[in-house]
C-alpha cells in the first residue's frame, strides 16, 4: 500500500489509523481491516473492540492485519493498562 504508515501496535497488529470518528465503508481502503471500539458505560474509557459498534463508539481503528483474537467473534473485552489506554489517547488526536 502506498503512503500507509503505521503509527504503533495494538494486539500485536500494526495500526494505520486510530480515529474518534466511524470511518464508512465507502471510505475504508481495501486491504486494511476496520475495528470500532466501544466505550464503558460509566468512565467512557475503552471497553470493547469489535467489528460494528452502535452505542457509546469510542472510536475506529485500522489495522494492516486482522487481530485474530475477535475473529469468530463479535466483540472482545478490553482490559488494558494504564499504558495502553494512554497509547490510544496519544494517537486517536493525531
Amino acid at each position: 500500500m502506498k503512503n500507509v504508515v503505521n503509527i504503533g501496535e495494538f494486539f500485536g497488529v500494526p495500526v494505520q489509523c486510530l480515529t474518534q470518528f466511524r470511518i464508512q465503508s465507502s471510505y475504508q481502503i481495501p486491504g486494511l481491516y476496520y475495528y470500532h471500539i466501544r466505550a464503558a458505560d460509566e468512565g467512557g474509557e475503552p471497553a470493547s473492540l469489535a467489528k460494528q459498534v452502535w452505542v457509546n463508539h469510542f472510536g475506529t481503528l485500522a489495522t494492516f492485519k486482522p487481530i485474530e483474537s475477535l475473529e469468530g467473534n463479535e466483540s472482545i473485552e478490553l482490559v488494558l493498562s494504564q499504558e495502553q489506554i494512554d497509547w490510544i489517547y496519544e494517537r486517536i488526536s493525531l
